[in-house]
């Protein structure tokens, strides 16, 4: 119940120079610009043996996108801090960094978590935010607040292991990619959109890189889920 406390982050990120190349053809159900995307799981010690398990349950370990990793409080700012200020030229630290669009679902609260939990603040890169739920109404998909499972439905696919910040993260980016290539309108296609996200995850543990953090070992892995175990109530991020 107390939401003070931030115990996973999921995180999902693309350079839109690279989405260019796929424009005129992005493939079946967006499928090749959905590949280009880096998806990111954290969570966060010393605050992993707290779980949800009365408003929005999940489980941290059912992550299907990328690679969980835990990080310390201080490693966790500092890879929120890199993943907000990308160079836009390596080799030219002089021309700045590149300007962040802020991709949430319902997440008009989300930065503002980051910098009460973290003393993160990303406001010198972001340069809008946008909200999976205003481009639904937008696009007619729902009049109201539309869920993220109710969104993932409208283009044929199921909401699977949900409220664990590593999915949501991943199933907002690709209910966005898809309403902004096919509006309502999806074409037909020889893969339905299940084989698609399929090979998207896939794909995405093998593009898993990243500097922050460590895997678990198995014995690791046994004591946090008998910890986690043990919690009645715990927050989720």
């Amino acid at each position: 119940r107390n939401h003070d406390y931030l115990t996973e982050i999921g995180l999902a990120a693309f350079d839109s120079r690279d989405m260019q190349h796929f424009a005129a053809n992005p493939g079946p159900h967006a499928e090749k610009m959905l590949k280009q995307i880096y998806f990111y799981h954290f969570r966060i010690l010393p605050n992993t043996h707290m779980v949800n398990r009365t408003w929005c349950v999940g489980v941290p370990e059912n992550n299907r996108f990328g690679v969980t990793l835990f990080t310390t409080h201080e490693e966790t700012k500092g890879m929120m801090k890199q993943s907000f200020n990308w160079p836009v030229d390596e080799a030219d630290p002089l021309k700045g960094n590149c300007p962040v669009i802020f991709l949430g679902h319902a997440g008009h609260g989300d930065l503002q978590r980051l910098r009460d939990a973290l003393g993160f603040d990303a406001s010198g890169t972001v340069v809008r935010i946008i909200d999976t739920q205003v481009m639904a109404r937008g696009l007619g998909l729902h009049h109201q607040q539309i869920g993220l499972g109710s969104l993932m439905s409208c283009y044929g696919c199921p909401y699977r292991d949900s409220h664990t910040a590593g999915n949501d993260a991943a199933y907002t980016i690709i209910d966005a990619i898809l309403m902004a290539v096919y509006g309502r309108n999806v074409p037909k296609f020889s893969k339905t959109p299940l084989q698609v996200v399929d090979e998207v995850e896939e794909a995405s543990i093998r593009r898993s890189v990243c500097d922050w953090g460590t895997r678990p070992s198995a014995r690791a892995a046994m004591l946090i889920r008998i910890c986690e175990k043990t919690v009645v109530r715990g927050p989720d991020a």
